[in-house]
């Protein structure tokens, strides 16, 4: 009998846990500081003087993102400076001589932007390297290198542990003060801050021997030390409305129900078919893969 009890006791204690640590967690949850990065365009307008084709009256700024937006529609709604391994003084000579290429040409070997998306809380950027396109790194992954790049007008500070594998790169810290590796949940990642500005760069990679179909992360480094070392500024301007840091509350109904009056991004599309003319609900399509931050204007 006292075996018994013993027995009730512990599985009791079991499933009683994690319905006190439910009731506990949104009491120890805070919310995370939010700030904006103060931007120096002071600097980033002199990092651009020395460009011969934009030696006018008019705002350096202004001329670039009007010669890039050709490439990189709407660059201008980014409100940090857009930094992208692209040549823009060779760009902007040939734009003059009437003999602009591709803009892969400009890409110091990478491929066109697979991924451009400016908006009030920064910028991302997908471009990718071919492994035939740069012999010199010796790949032994045969197939194209995404690399992602981030800027954010935002910085979302929580309380707890730093990464503690972050390491110094030295090799980059003269073009980078203060840039940091990790390799965290199968990506290479570099963090660094420029023109007070903190950008990401991001490559998914296997922790292992390099393989033809699995892109190590020692060779994931030989391409985004290549991609950062090829870093300019495109583009970008101060916003016209600074960003609300206000935080947006989400509101959650009272009550669990079947009806749900929102939908999320992977919402349900209706879909005509061949023999009917009423709509079903035959499919779920997705939308794309990012996370806007709550940011109002």
């Amino acid at each position: 009998m006292r075996e018994t009890l013993q027995a009730c006791c512990l599985i009791g204690l079991v499933f009683a846990s994690p319905a006190v640590a439910q009731n506990a967690a949104p009491n120890d949850m805070q919310a995370p500081r939010l700030s904006a990065a103060n931007v120096d365009w002071g600097a980033v307008r002199a990092t651009l003087v020395d460009l011969d084709p934009l030696k006018s009256q008019a705002d350096v700024l202004t001329q670039l993102n009007s010669a890039i937006a050709k490439v990189l529609p709407k660059i201008a709604a980014s409100p940090v400076p857009v930094l992208l391994p692209f040549d823009s003084a060779a760009y902007l000579h040939d734009t003059a001589l009437g003999a602009a290429g591709d803009a892969g040409k400009y890409l110091s070997g990478f491929s066109a932007a697979a991924l451009f998306f400016p908006g009030p809380s920064g910028f991302d950027a997908v471009v990718a390297l071919r492994p035939q396109d740069a012999p010199d790194l010796n790949l032994t992954f045969a197939r194209p290198v995404n690399v992602q790049i981030s800027g954010s007008a935002l910085l979302y500070e929580l309380d707890g542990s730093v990464v503690a594998d972050e390491t110094a790169v030295p090799q980059l810290d003269g073009q980078f003060p203060g840039i940091r590796r990790v390799l965290i949940e199968s990506h290479l990642r570099y963090s660094f801050v420029r023109y007070g500005v903190p950008y990401f760069v991001s490559i998914e990679c296997f922790d292992g021997a390099s393989s033809s179909r699995r892109l190590s992360c020692r060779e994931a480094d030989k391409v985004a030390m290549r991609f950062l070392k090829a870093l300019n500024v495109v583009g970008g301007a101060p916003p016209a409305n600074a960003a609300s840091l206000e935080q947006q509350p989400i509101e959650r109904p009272d009550q669990w129900s079947h009806e749900r009056p929102h939908q999320r991004s992977g919402l349900q599309a209706q879909v005509r078919t061949d023999d009917a003319s009423t709509d079903h609900r035959k499919r779920s399509t997705r939308g794309p893969a990012r996370e806007t931050f709550p940011v109002s204007r």
